[in-house]
């Protein structure tokens, strides 16, 4: 039993020692794994660690990141629109037909155009063109629905009529203009009075006169004394422009204006009225004037019909013409270097009287059709109150000014002294007597529409030798055939 005992305590201990032993011979492996596992743990703490702090820099730095990205949106937004013209807001686009002359050229126009549209705050944009016969350009334009915003100095009663043209607020000619109801047909004003002209003076060549020896004439059996010198002398008396229809008009505005409308200026409301004719002898006695003049040879009525307004302009500049009809913004036009005095008379009358015909407006019309009334109403405004504007006009054209609250100095000109002559003399002064210059009138005086035209016809076909009676009562048939025309 003892013995027993002892062989089992004896196995125990050799059981714990192969333990032991199994336990020693596994130690060292341990051990080993142990280091990598530290190694490995350390290099994995870095990286996370760096890793970590990578990721809390970038998250640090997102706020900014976010900002500038914003920023850059919005730039990339506005380069977009810049780049996109759909986009943005497009300029209201304004067309403007105008007439040019040899000081109304397209710099002239370019440079009034922009130095209004300087002035104002608005997306205007203005695209223009021009013509020599602005009234009839005018009409093909509507008859094509292409009218103009601004159909430059057209002839008001005709396109008033036709419904084309919207009327100028009592409000702004009352702030503005001299005399604020100086051009209104039927009540309202289609054309601004801005400005005013004198239609015709007779322009001379001082030195001519001086040679001939003759002096200004006061009367009309003067003139016609005057112009029989001249002829005598070697000289065709009065150059004409009469290609061109309105330039072929003056002879015949000064006679009837200083002869018919000087003994009455109502005359033509009498005509609207049927009380008068223009086959009354009134009328035909002023008219027999210009054909006196033609069968004299004072005019040459073919050299006439064949001269435009350029080529009569550049024969007075060259000292060949001895007088020649023109409206007062002919003041402006002679070269400094002409090389002669020009001076300028009203076409008298028999009796001595001076009554000088007057035009009283501004050359900015307003259509009724447009697509843009309420910018196309603020361009006109401002056009005509303008003093940019308004100096170039007074400056290249002569233009009498008639903005309220204004002296002549405002406009800073430099003009020959005939034309400070006219505006002490004549224009700003009320003590003289004027009248409207006939067809040229721009209120209730002009006569109605379409008839104009064929008065300027008559005058070109006296100038061909026609009979001014027949004339004459050519034109009242003309006249009857339109205003039943238009009363239907």
């Amino acid at each position: 039993m003892m013995h027993k005992q002892k062989l089992w305590t004896l196995t125990i201990l050799l059981a714990l020692l192969a333990l032991t032993a199994a336990a020693c011979s596994n130690a060292q492996p341990a051990q080993n794994t142990t280091a990598q596992d530290t190694v490995q743990t350390e290099a994995k703490t870095e990286t996370q660690t760096e890793t970590q702090t990578e990721a809390k820099t970038a998250d640090a730095a997102q706020p900014e990141s976010e900002e500038a990205d914003a920023a850059q949106a919005e730039s990339d937004k506005a380069d977009a629109a810049a780049a996109e013209p759909g986009d943005a807001e497009e300029p209201v686009v304004l067309t403007v037909v105008t007439h040019e002359t040899e000081v109304l050229d397209a710099a002239f126009w370019h440079e009034v155009i922009d130095a209004v549209l300087a002035d104002m705050d608005a997306n205007i944009k203005v695209e223009w063109s021009s013509t020599a016969d602005r009234d009839n350009y005018a009409r093909q334009l509507a008859a094509t629905d292409q009218f103009p915003d601004i159909p430059f100095a057209v002839t008001v009663a005709d396109f008033a009529e036709a419904g084309l043209l919207t009327p100028f607020d009592q409000e702004y000619l009352d702030e503005n203009f001299i005399l604020p109801n100086a051009s209104k047909i039927n009540g309202k004003a289609w054309a601004p009075p801005v400005g005013a002209q004198l239609i015709p003076l007779v322009f001379y060549n001082k030195a001519i006169f001086e040679k001939v020896g003759v002096e200004v004439p006061t009367t009309w059996d003067e003139f016609m004394a005057v112009s029989q010198a001249l002829l005598d002398a070697g000289y065709v008396p009065q150059q004409m422009c009469a290609a061109e229809p309105w330039c072929a008009s003056f002879p015949g505005v000064g006679l009837v204006s200083q002869n018919v409308f000087g003994d009455d200026p109502e005359w033509m409301l009498k005509r609207k009225a049927g009380e008068v004719h223009f086959s009354d002898p009134e009328f035909v006695a002023a008219m027999q004037k210009l054909a006196d003049m033609v069968e004299a040879g004072y005019i040459d009525g073919p050299a006439a019909l064949g001269t435009d307004f350029a080529t009569a302009n550049q024969a007075f500049y060259d000292g060949e013409v001895p007088m020649y009809m023109q409206g007062s913004w002919f003041i402006a036009y002679p070269p400094e270097d002409m090389g002669f005095e020009m001076g300028a008379f009203v076409l008298p009358r028999d009796d001595g009287k001076i009554i000088p015909s007057i035009y009283v407006g501004g050359g900015t019309r307003v259509s009724a059709v447009s697509e843009h009334p309420k910018e196309l109403m603020m361009f006109a405004k401002e056009f005509e109150k303008n003093m940019t504007a308004m100096h170039m006009f007074v400056q290249s054209d002569a233009m009498f000014p008639m903005l309220k609250n204004k002296t002549i100095e405002d406009y800073n000109v430099d003009l020959p002294d005939l034309f400070y002559d006219y505006y002490n003399n004549v224009v700003a002064n009320d003590d003289v007597e004027k009248v409207a210059a006939f067809t040229w009138a721009n209120n209730d005086l002009d006569p109605i529409p379409g008839w104009k035209d064929e008065f300027y016809a008559s005058i070109q076909n006296i100038l061909l030798g026609a009979d001014v009676e027949a004339e004459m009562a050519r034109l009242d048939q003309v006249w009857d055939d339109l205003s039943a025309k238009q009363g239907e």
